[in-house]
């Protein structure tokens, strides 16, 4: 974090925070949208085998939850955990440089 007095001129420092808190901004605003993406991708998912299961079945009980839950999780694990493990990887990478 910026220190106010660190730099002489009063328009710098201003200009200065003003930066870090445009990049700050961004950073939330890019988090909230990528998470919302991924809920909503999740959650689609889920409804989808759901309904999925209804009509091949033909009955609605407990079993199509707990089937569109488990395929779901299972589908976004084979997605996520490649994509976990490359970041993990670049974290590790980027970070012993």
């Amino acid at each position: 974090m910026l220190k106010m007095g660190s730099t002489p001129d009063k328009r710098e420092q201003y200009r200065l925070m003003r930066d870090a808190m445009e990049k700050r901004f961004i950073r939330v605003a890019k988090g909230s949208l990528v998470g919302g993406a991924r809920l909503g991708m999740f959650t689609a998912t889920f409804f989808g085998i759901q309904n999925l299961l209804i009509d091949t079945r033909g009955v609605h009980d407990v079993f199509n939850i707990a089937g569109a839950g488990s395929a779901t999780a299972a589908a976004f694990g084979l997605i996520c955990t490649p994509l976990t493990i490359f970041s993990l990887g670049l974290y590790y990478v980027i970070r012993l440089n």
